[in-house]
């Protein structure tokens, strides 16, 4: 995993999220980000789910998760890829140093961007007040009540502040942060039921830690609405994606065994070991949806 210790004013680390039935917008993400993001970029990372071609540093979530928890503790979490990619993001100081521009891959820019100035960043916000389960998940962690959203799918992290925000949160709720979230987002931490009315969301939380803890490190802040950047999920040549691979993904993370082999792709599932094609099947109520030969 890519690791980097520079001063601050040096450059950024460009990080995307991108599960694999996303890539391909990798590409046009990529290229707007070469075309007008204005900072240096130190280094190039994406994570996602599965294996996927890129020629950026490719760093796998159950990789990084283990990072953060090594034995597994909360694989129940892990289960629930949109908390997972909350507490991935939030962690990001344990693979980098520095700046990271943290996106999502159907970012794309359309207007030049610059995001650092000296130890400062710019903050992209939207003129409203968060949704009012976002906006409780703040007030329960922060004792804030958030006066703009900043639910903008891309943001610049500083890893010194990530585990300021981890040890403030530690330190508040006296548990381990996955524990902490846990206990907030979820109804039953057993049953893992989400609470309708909290939604976990990195950005909002980050940005107004910021600004209630180190308001200095804020640049300028950046209406949302004025088009710096876009999201390609709402462009129609997109439509193709289904989710379908990230769904098996899912399912099998969290069935198998450590002894299983690892199968991305739900095509290979005839491929898996005899006796975990009938575990799946019998067991776990998996329906293969392609007939073994077809």
């Amino acid at each position: 995993m890519p690791s980097s210790k520079h001063n601050m004013n040096q450059g950024l680390h460009l990080v995307v999220f991108c599960a694999v039935d996303y890539q391909h917008m990798l590409t046009d993400h990529l290229a707007s980000v070469d075309k007008f993001v204005q900072d240096k970029i130190l280094s190039r990372t994406v994570i996602s789910n599965a294996k996927i071609d890129t020629d950026c540093n490719l760093v796998l979530d159950k990789d990084f998760w283990k990072l953060i928890d090594p034995d597994f503790v909360y694989k129940n979490v892990y289960k629930h890829n949109w908390v997972k990619q909350q507490i991935l993001k939030l962690n990001l100081d344990k693979i980098f140093s520095g700046n990271i521009l943290l996106s999502d891959v159907e970012v794309v820019y359309q207007k030049p961007m610059t995001w650092c100035h000296g130890n400062q960043y710019a903050q992209v916000k939207i003129n409203r007040q968060p949704l009012c389960n976002s906006s409780d998940f703040i007030k329960t962690i922060l004792d804030v009540t958030p006066e703009c959203s900043f639910l903008t799918e891309s943001m610049i992290f500083d890893t010194d502040i990530l585990r300021d925000l981890r040890t403030f949160v530690e330190n508040k709720f006296g548990t381990d942060q996955i524990n902490a979230y846990r206990k907030i987002i979820y109804d039953d931490p057993t049953s893992m039921t989400p609470l309708h009315k909290i939604f976990m969301s990195e950005f909002e939380l980050y940005n107004n830690f910021i600004n209630l803890h180190h308001p200095e490190r804020v640049w300028k802040q950046i209406d949302y609405n004025l088009g710096i950047y876009t999201s390609q999920s709402h462009c129609d040549i997109y439509t193709k994606n289904t989710g379908c691979q990230t769904q098996w993904i899912n399912f099998y993370e969290q069935i198998k065994d450590s002894t299983w082999p690892e199968c991305y792709k739900e095509e290979d599932f005839y491929n898996l070991p005899k006796h975990i094609q009938e575990e799946c099947i019998t067991v776990h109520g998996y329906q293969p949806k392609v007939k073994h030969g077809h």
